[in-house]
This record gives C-alpha cells, structure tokens and sequence, in this order.
C-alpha cells in the first residue's frame, strides 16, 4: 500500500516537473528559424493572338515549372493574439513578411503576394539562380515538430507573357492550377 501511494507521489511529481518546464506552443513558436523553401508549380496555359481582330484564346495546356530554391531567415513575433512572420532570402534579396493566427498546433499564414523565381521544369539550377521573378499570392499552413515548423505552401494567381510566332503577337497567360511547395524551418537556439 505504501509503495502505491509512493509510485502515485513520485508520479505526480515527475508530471509536475515534466509541464511546469514546458512552454506553451504560443510562446515556443516565437523566435528566430533557417528555412528553405522549394517544390514545383503547375500551370494552365492560354495562348491568344493579338493581330487577328476574332482571335480566340486556344488552351495550350499543362507546364510545369520549378520554384528556385529559396533559403534564409524567418522570424516569427507575437502581435497579441496574432502573429508576423518575416521571411528574409539570403541570395535573391527578397524578403516577405506575413500576418499568421495560430489555431491549436498549426500556425496560418495569411495570404499576401510574393515575388519568387521560377525555372521551367527540366531547366538546371545553381546556387545563385533567380529565375524568372513572378509575383504570386503566397499562403500556408505550417505544425510546429519539436524545433521545426513544417510549412505547407500553396502558391496562387498567375502571370503573361508577349511572344513572337511566325511574325504573329501572341499573349500567352499562365495560370496556378497545382503546386507542391513546402518550407521546412528550423528554430536557432
């Protein structure tokens, strides 16, 4: 009888100790992260010629680009019950910040346009490669795992661009249609 009401003591204890020491994710979330972000898009492609006066717009179809990989600071701060979070690119220079709730063990970014590169799919990379700069709107959703927030973004909008075809101007408009990006962040002690 004595050793149970030992175990149930030392137990108690123990359950004590262990979430007294533990912070609330609200304030555990907050602090300085390295993140790196990458994944590919899909987009919709339309092609309409601008010199014939009836042009019809003419689907082209389905290209695939990859997001250049991006890596660099974030910072999350506490702003009451709401949450900013600042990204910072080392080697393409752009920097993004983001109003973010948090609901249980997920913090939500947002949405807000962001300037990212993009390659199409098949193209190689280096280290300094910014690809073509298209501004996107950016959201997510990202679960704290011990030190590391991982972040499931979702990439939306679209982007045009003018070409030349047998002397012909054509505008050719892209459009988001799938995507597959994710940011992974770790918390610097």
């Amino acid at each position: 009888m004595k050793r149970n009401l030992l175990n149930l003591l030392l137990s108690a204890l123990l359950a004590t100790v262990f979430f007294s020491c533990t912070k609330p994710i609200e304030e555990s979330i907050l602090g300085r992260y390295h993140f790196k972000m990458s994944g590919n898009l899909t987009f919709l492609n339309i092609q309409t010629c601008l010199d014939d006066d009836n042009a019809q717009p003419d689907t082209i179809g389905y290209v695939g680009y990859l997001l250049v990989s991006q890596s660099g600071q974030m910072k999350i701060l506490g702003n009451g019950d709401r949450y900013i979070v600042n990204m910072s690119v080392m080697l393409g220079g752009n920097a993004f910040s983001f109003d973010a709730t948090l609901h249980g063990d997920t913090l939500k970014l947002n949405p807000d346009e962001a300037v990212i590169g993009i390659v199409p799919e098949g193209s190689s990379t280096t280290l300094l490669s910014i690809g073509t700069p298209v501004l996107l709107t950016m959201d997510g959703n990202g679960v704290m795992h011990d030190q590391t927030i991982m972040f499931d973004i979702n990439l939306s909008g679209g982007f045009s661009t003018l070409n030349q075809i047998n002397g012909k101007n054509y505008i050719n408009e892209y459009t988001v249609v799938g995507n597959n990006v994710i940011c992974i962040a770790d918390k610097e002690d």
